[in-house]
This record gives C-alpha cells, structure tokens and sequence, in this order.
C-alpha cells in the first residue's frame, strides 16, 4: 500500500529539482539587474501573505511553482514600479510572467509597456511596447535610458490577474 502512495507522490513530480526558467542567450553580456536594488510599489496585490511582493526581484523564475509569483490585485491596469535613490541606466529588460497548469508554464501578460518617469510624467521606454505577449519569457534590448523611476503598466492579461514570477532590469553591457 506504500508503494502505490510513493509511486501517486513521485507522479506529481514530488522529489524532482524544480527546473528555474533558462535565462535567455540575449542576457549574456548584459550589464548589472538592477532591479533587486529597487524600492518596489504596486497598484495592487492579491494574497499579500502567500505571494509578497519581494517575489518579483527574488532572482527566482521558476516556472514550475504557482506559489513563487507575485499577483497584482484590483481591476487592470496594474502596475509596478522600480525606484532608486541614485538614477540608474537601463538598456534590456526580462519579465517572466503566467502561471503553470498540468506542469506547463502559459498565460503571460499580454499586453504591457515599460516607461520611465522624466520628473514630471510617465514615458513609454522605446521598443517596449507589447500587444499580444505569448512568451512566457520575455526579454528586449533597447536603446540606454537613464531614470530614478521605471514602472511595468499591463494593461490586458488573463483573468485580468498579472502574475509575475520575475522582472530583472540591466544596465547596459560593459565594455
């Protein structure tokens, strides 16, 4: 009778390593992630307790577990911002976003827009608008911008619920 318990308990994977989310080849060579050095605000979270808001610059990705993501909360758009004390430049992105259903990681934020705050408004960083988002990884290089502000605004996602297992800002490459 134990032995069927094991083999129920070792079908859902119960004893594997979790695999972390590969990061992508366009990553290396890219400068410092800036983004656990930031002071983090958010229009919203849900189950604060279970999944905090620390999850989303924790350096762990990994698509295998629900209970490592952060959720926002309230009606869309949500957002989270990234502040500094100190400007910081920016030059490529990550966002691993969605949730895993029967071992697969899918639905990510679809539609979303990284912007810097210039001092008085919010600026849409370009080359990082997105409608449509299917990558559960998504990453882009974009051209340097210097900000002591940067928000993620998503405005369209399933369930209208963002989940966010990772969002990794880098400075540009050294050289």
């Amino acid at each position: 009778q134990h032995l069927d318990a094991f083999k129920a308990l070792c079908a859902k994977s119960i004893g594997k390593a979790r695999p972390q989310q590969a990061p992508p080849p366009a990553l290396k060579g890219a400068g410092t992630n800036v983004a656990p050095a930031a002071k983090l605000a958010v229009s919203g979270t849900l189950k604060t307790d279970e999944m905090p808001l620390a999850r989303i610059t924790d350096g762990e990705a990994d698509t295998a577990d629900n209970r490592g993501r952060w959720l926002s909360g309230g009606k869309l758009p949500h957002w989270v911002e990234f502040a500094w004390d100190a400007p910081q430049t920016l030059a490529l992105a990550r966002i691993v976003s969605g949730y895993v259903s029967d071992g697969q990681p899918g639905d990510p934020i679809g539609d979303f827009v990284l912007q810097m705050h210039d001092g008085t408004e919010w600026k849409d960083i370009p080359g990082t608008t997105v409608k449509g988002n299917a990558k559960v990884d998504w990453h882009v290089a974009f051209p340097p911008v210097t900000a002591r502000r940067v928000r993620l605004l998503i405005t369209a996602t399933k369930g209208n619920c963002s989940r966010l297992w990772e969002v990794e800002l880098y400075a540009p490459a050294k050289k």
